[in-house]
């Protein structure tokens, strides 16, 4: 327990790293001193919505881990188009069923290991993805 008897997280995010900074925490501050992404080197990670925002930051760090992305989204970007993918399947909305149907065909290069899926509605099932 810290000084100030804070025994839980708090709330306030920008409090919470002000507090870390001051406590010289490196666990809170530097992730790799807590987490090593190796395991997911030759792993392929289909990742909804890998073009912009959470997904396609998460598709940064499953690279940088040495993963394979398949990428499922309505369409690309830049920025995902620089993380070369091994794969990138356009015109997938995860909130209609019939995309969640169709996207097993539209994988060409196999079965993916980890299915993850950027959204919080979803509509259909993506579990066949994986081997």
């Amino acid at each position: 327990m810290s000084e100030d008897n804070t025994r839980y997280s708090m709330a306030d995010q920008k409090a919470r790293y002000a507090k870390a900074k001051k406590d010289n925490n490196t666990r809170y501050l530097d992730i790799t001193s807590v987490y090593d992404g190796s395991f997911l080197k030759g792993l392929r990670v289909a990742v909804t919505g890998a073009n912009r925002g959470l997904g396609l930051d998460l598709s940064k760090q499953l690279a940088a881990g040495g993963a394979s992305i398949v990428a499922l989204v309505r369409k690309s970007s830049p920025e995902l188009d620089a993380l070369n993918p091994a794969e990138v399947i356009t015109g997938i909305d995860v909130s209609k069923e019939e995309c969640a149907e169709s996207v097993k065909e539209k994988i060409k290069g196999g079965p993916v290991d980890i299915v993850r899926i950027c959204r919080t509605k979803v509509v259909g099932d993506f579990s066949f993805c994986c081997s």
